[in-house]
């Protein structure tokens, strides 16, 4: 199956983070238990029918201690072109540095509209966010470590440089995926043989549900479609 360009987004939302990391070990380019977030708290605070598919726009941020020069979040206005510069659909992807983190919220209503107005899709941070019950109306993607009711002294300290968050390295431009069960990176020059391999997975496993679902159950047939879906 060949996917026109302005296709694969759609394409890749239509499958779940889980089968997108089984597609992705298919490969073999990387280890299994890397490209994904892990030990995290990281929450999914409005799930969609859809996973979330964009490219990242990375941010460095503090919230405990006011900034030493320029402005606070709230202030600036700088990084606007830095989030356009990035292909759409984007998410904001957004590193607290603080130690502990999420002393206060590095989004709430205004700037999630603003994200979104900028073509933002989603927000990821293992910081906090507030407004929450406001942004869901927004049918934004929305991952937070916490929810605080205050901004804090939240400023920027970096734009467009690679973060971490939950053990997860991103940079600015990454492909990325999430759903309820958590976030990954794709390999971008990947994506159309990991389309493939998840179309095959969603097949493949579609029959073992269906059997597990079916009057018609048993050991012996179990076993052999087990066996024919083993990689």
């Amino acid at each position: 199956m060949k996917y026109a360009k302005e296709n694969l987004i759609e394409a890749l939302r239509h499958f779940s983070t889980p089968t997108i990391c089984n597609a992705i070990e298919m490969l073999k380019s990387r280890l299994r238990n890397e490209g994904y977030a892990i030990n995290t708290n990281l929450t999914n605070h409005n799930p969609h029918p859809q996973s979330m598919v964009g490219y990242a726009i990375t941010f460095k941020i503090r919230t405990s201690d006011p900034p030493i020069k320029d402005h606070y979040y709230e202030d600036r206005e700088d990084w606007w072109d830095r989030v356009l510069s990035i292909p759409s659909p984007r998410i904001a992807v957004i590193q607290d540095l603080d130690f502990p983190t999420g002393v206060g919220s590095v989004v709430g209503i205004i700037h999630a509209l603003i994200f979104k107005s900028l073509g933002c899709i989603g927000i990821v941070t293992n910081g906090a966010i507030r407004d929450i019950s406001l942004i869901r109306k927004e049918k934004m993607h929305i991952y937070s470590n916490k929810l605080v009711p205050s901004h804090a002294y939240s400023h920027i300290v970096e734009v467009g440089s690679p973060v971490t968050i939950a053990g997860l390295t991103i940079k600015s431009g990454d492909l990325m995926h999430g759903d309820d069960n958590g976030i990954a990176s794709v390999p971008i020059n990947s994506v159309e043989t990991i389309l493939l391999n998840a179309e095959k997975i969603f097949q493949e496993e579609k029959k073992i549900i269906d059997f597990c679902h079916s009057k018609e159950f048993s050991l012996s047939e179990l076993k052999r479609l087990v066996k024919e879906y083993e990689r």
